[in-house]
């Protein structure tokens, strides 16, 4: 893979010691480039992490999501002075001089914030010089690497009104209180490596990227879209719907096609206290979940092995394929066969 000018200004920006901030459209080598600095300061000795919001993104890139690295647990305010941490996640927090987040525009400013927090409870055992944002990430250099035009952070209600009451000017991790944009170097990619340049689809891209002609663009994205649902095998097409309702009503036509007979599994949920314990499901969980074998389904949790190895993500999908037991009223297993 031929390394562009950025590509190689970048590097030296990190081995200068530099915190940096790579930008760049989709296809731009961006992954490409953190598994290369990624391998080269490990190669150096230097103690370097990949973070990233969601498991997919940070599973691309070698890394681990924000969450686990750094042991922000479900329904614990992530900038709690009193949550409490491991030694295991500490000691690994401690081992990081170098860390780098990959999609940070999916970040909120207080998410970044709350990072920060963490890296100066935990500073770094092996620190870079003090021209780095030592103060602010316990002297560990920082890269920041994402597409600001292409995801946006993920916020509930909750969140917005939490960022609202905390003076924060965004919802974007550049307003985060504790980001210092002077103390980073900025290289952007332009040089295309996914599709080849000057293609209808990279100018396609591009338009969508920056809210452009998407009357011109619109009947070519129409087009595929038909073009999968007319297939023989249009299985794999997901409607996307923001109504919960909406996607009851298509989940349950689409189960009514499927031959067979159905089963039902109830979720039951373990409360932490006790003023937990009138508190609903969150919505991306169906509390009775009606499925039949050869239904397909999608993954909403991540799911690691004992060695910590990533077995699926939130968003992997596959095939129902079995049930245990059998036959009955009382479901223990799915078995489901990963796409």
């Amino acid at each position: 893979m031929e390394r562009s000018p950025e590509w190689v200004e970048a590097g030296r920006s990190v081995f200068s010691g530099s915190n940096v901030i790579v930008a760049g459209s989709a296809g731009t080598g961006k992954s490409a480039w953190i598994r290369d600095i990624t391998r080269l300061l490990r190669k150096n000795g230097v103690g370097v992490q990949v973070v990233s919001f969601t498991a997919s993104a940070a599973e691309n890139v070698g890394g681990r999501t924000i969450h686990s690295e750094f042991g922000f647990r479900p329904n614990v305010d992530i900038l709690a002075s009193d949550s409490s941490v491991s030694w295991q996640t500490r000691e690994r927090i401690k081992g990081i001089s170098t860390l780098i987040i990959d999609e940070v525009s999916m970040l909120n400013p207080r998410l970044l914030d709350a990072v920060s927090e963490r890296c100066r409870k935990f500073p770094a055992t092996v620190q870079w010089n003090e021209d780095s944002v030592g103060e602010q990430f316990g002297g560990r250099q920082v890269i920041l690497v994402g597409d600001p035009l292409q995801l946006a952070p993920v916020l509930n209600n909750e969140d917005r009104l939490i960022l609202r009451g905390e003076d924060y000017p965004s919802q974007f991790w550049f307003d985060a209180k504790r980001y210092q944009p002077e103390k980073f170097t900025h290289v952007c990619f332009t040089k295309p490596y996914r599709q080849v340049p000057g293609t209808d689809f990279i100018n396609l891209l591009d338009d969508l990227r920056h809210g452009k002609n998407f009357d011109e663009h619109h009947p070519t994205l129409h087009g595929r879209r038909e073009e999968l649902l007319d297939s023989h095998d249009n299985s794999l097409a997901v409607n996307l719907t923001h109504d919960n309702n909406l996607r009851r009503k298509i989940n349950e036509a689409e189960l009514a096609k499927i031959g067979g007979s159905q089963r039902v599994s109830r979720i039951h949920w373990t409360v932490a206290k006790e003023t937990d314990r009138n508190r609903k499901a969150p919505n991306q969980f169906e509390e009775v979940l009606q499925l039949k074998i050869g239904a397909r389904v999608m993954f909403t949790q991540n799911k690691y092995d004992k060695n910590q190895k990533l077995i699926w993500t939130n968003g992997s999908t596959g095939v129902v394929t079995g049930f245990t037991p059998e036959e009955g009223s009382h479901l223990t297993e799915i078995e489901v066969r990963l796409d």
